[in-house]
């Protein structure tokens, strides 16, 4: 097994060879593989529900949808929720991605990621402007809703994402 691709079906290779050995009535090694593969089948578990969870984006895609006005003009950093607009389905929000100097008083909401703003706020000289742009979003703002991970299973990485009334 050369790779971590294929550590997912390292389990049912122990399953097979389990099946083998019980097969010719080997009942303290079939047991033992039993047992190794069942420790190995949680792990599995583990990362395909991370692949049913949803992550933050999501959920603040959803909350937002349910909660705020229709047609509320939204700006958004990147890194945040994506609002879809396909072929059946009618945006309910004016949500843009728009860059600081963009974001005006006819901008109503604006949706923040962590992924985006620590970056500045750890490195305030990195980009004085974009610095400047989040402790005015943090301090003249009115925080609506925040969307976060707090026990966050395995390395599950999802930003957190706050809405401000701007």
């Amino acid at each position: 097994i050369g790779n971590n691709k294929n550590w997912d079906i390292f389990p049912f290779i122990i399953l097979f060879a389990v099946s083998v050995v019980h097969h010719w009535k080997t009942r303290w090694i079939s047991l033992g593989l039993s047992v190794f593969a069942l420790m190995g089948i949680q792990g599995v578990i583990e990362v395909d529900q991370l692949f049913w969870l949803k992550d933050t984006q999501q959920i603040a895609n959803e909350w937002i949808t349910e909660h705020i006005p229709i047609g509320s003009k939204i700006a958004k950093d990147s890194y945040t929720a994506d609002f879809e607009k396909g072929l059946f389905k009618q945006p309910k929000h004016d949500v843009r991605y728009l860059p600081i100097e963009q974001v005006s008083k006819k901008i109503r909401y604006y949706l923040a990621s962590s992924i985006r703003y620590e970056r500045y706020l750890k490195n305030p000289d990195g980009n004085a402007k974009l610095t400047e742009f989040y402790k005015n979003l943090f301090g003249n703002s009115t925080k609506i809703k925040s969307f976060e991970y707090p026990n966050a299973p395995l390395n599950f990485v999802s930003p957190d994402i706050s809405l401000y009334q701007v």
